[in-house]
């Protein structure tokens, strides 16, 4: 059970890092196809997503940073629900908008009961 929590945490944090890198580095290209079409907040996000993926990986304020990411990633879902709710059906907005909430709750399920530097009190 434990190589399968070990590697849970790679599933985890590698995407992360690699979503983070990639906002930061394509915003532009990304600007036009993800709501909210503000840059900064692409920008916040992006930065988000690399630290806690490294976070993760470092095992350092990785309950606090995956808390942070789950934040960033509800904001975000809450975001694009009004777009969403107009045209819900298997377009991009909506499962975006899934996506970013089941990956919000495992955020929030990590900080919770994975994490390992619980330097930081979150309760």
């Amino acid at each position: 059970m434990n190589a399968v929590t070990v590697l849970g945490k790679y599933f985890f944090a590698i995407p992360l890092i690699i979503f983070g890198v990639l906002y930061l580095l394509s915003g532009n290209v990304e600007i036009s196809m993800v709501p909210p079409s503000n840059i900064v907040w692409l920008y916040i996000k992006g930065l988000v997503m690399l630290l806690a993926g490294v976070a993760v990986l470092i095992e350092k304020k990785d309950a606090v940073a995956t808390f942070l990411l789950g934040l960033v990633l509800f904001a975000s879902a809450m975001l694009q629900l009004p777009e969403a709710m107009a045209t819900f059906g298997p377009d991009i907005v909506a499962s975006s908008l899934l996506m970013e909430l089941a990956l919000s709750g495992a955020a929030f399920v990590y900080a919770r009961s994975a994490a390992k530097d619980r330097t930081t009190r979150l309760t």
